[in-house]
């Protein structure tokens, strides 16, 4: 396999286990997958705004933002601009982003880059478009369990009727993608599989990428050090550095209502079905005006209460419009050279 033009791209909705999937992958000695990029969320629709990349001006001046990028910080690569545009394998975007992800990859001691950004599920024709050959890996989980961790966290939707929006438009977006793809460029695992038997799983995607996973580790994947190394603020990924358990699979039997889980079928039902989730609410139900506000009320009034009251959440939101105001500043800056 040649890194250079087929890399992978891990994608699925956020509390689905691309965490745990991604630490797993990445004990492969010689597989690297940095923390995650936003890359074509967050410059897929300005690239066309640094001109002829065959000017080297111009290129240098893509990787010099994309190495002052908030998320691209957190990698610390240890290379200038400069050092990262002599290493690019062709004048384009994706040699580029090649260019980056490999310094990363050099840096780590590895050969085989990878990527995993959950919302890249939204931006995967672009990423097909600038990677035509590139490998993606949807990780799927039950969208009740997903509600469930949703809730406990501070980032995301709080209600169940925003979270059963807000999961089934990332499996409709895959779903979509499917349809105008071949079976070589992706492969799905459901996160449950994935608890079952990890090595299976692991081997699986492995195989898929065409590369050798005799020598992988999964001990080094327990070491508390990934997740600090994954996610700096990792309160929200404790899990990835505990045995792989099955714990949380099917815990929203236990944790939301009746009516809140035929909420959530009644949105998602199509979605659940499609992946061999069973329904458990015989019916479906209408939400009321009265039902909306409360939504409303949790998702637009409490959720962000509690960033503004908790130290950790204050944080994480502070964190949000600090990379929020960096791509508006950016587009800003972009439109006028454009």
């Amino acid at each position: 396999m040649n890194s250079a033009y087929n890399p992978f791209f891990i994608v699925g909705c956020p509390r689905s286990g691309t965490t745990l999937l991604q630490v797993l992958l990445d004990s492969h000695p010689h597989v690297c997958i940095p923390p995650e990029s936003f890359i074509f969320t967050r410059f897929s629709d300005i690239f066309q705004t640094y001109g002829d990349l065959q000017d080297s001006k111009n290129l240098k001046m893509l990787i010099e933002d994309l190495l002052t990028d908030e998320r691209i910080k957190e990698w610390k690569i240890q290379a200038s601009p400069s050092e990262v545009l002599n290493s690019v394998p062709e004048s384009s975007v994706q040699g580029a982003i090649t260019a980056l992800f490999e310094t990363y990859a050099r840096q780590e001691k590895k050969s085989f880059w990878g990527d995993k950004t959950p919302q890249h599920t939204f931006n995967l024709d672009e990423i097909k478009k600038v990677f035509p050959e590139a490998k993606i890996i949807h990780l799927v989980r039950d969208g009740r369990d997903v509600a469930e961790s949703l809730n406990r966290v501070y980032l995301g939707p709080k209600s169940i009727y925003k979270i059963a929006k807000y999961w089934n438009a990332y499996i409709s977006a895959f779903r979509e993608f499917k349809k105008n793809h071949c079976e070589k460029d992706f492969i799905e695992i459901q996160y449950e599989d994935l608890t079952i038997d990890p090595n299976t799983q692991v081997q699986r995607i492995f195989s898929f990428l065409n590369i050798d996973a005799t020598e992988i580790n999964f001990q080094q994947a327990k070491n508390t050090d990934r997740k600090e190394q994954y996610h700096g603020m990792a309160i929200h990924h404790q899990a990835v550095t505990e045995p792989v358990s099955r714990k949380k699979v099917g815990v929203f039997k236990t944790t939301f209502s009746e009516r809140q889980i035929a909420i959530f079928e009644t949105i998602a039902g199509d979605s659940l079905e499609a992946y061999g989730y069973p329904l458990v609410s015989s019916k479906t139900v209408e939400v009321g005006p009265f039902e909306r506000i409360k939504f409303f009320w949790q998702d637009y009034v409490v959720r962000y209460a509690r960033k503004f009251l908790g130290v950790k959440s204050f944080l994480l939101l502070l964190e949000q419009l600090r990379l929020a105001i960096q791509l508006q500043i950016r587009k800003f800056l972009r439109s006028f050279r454009y």
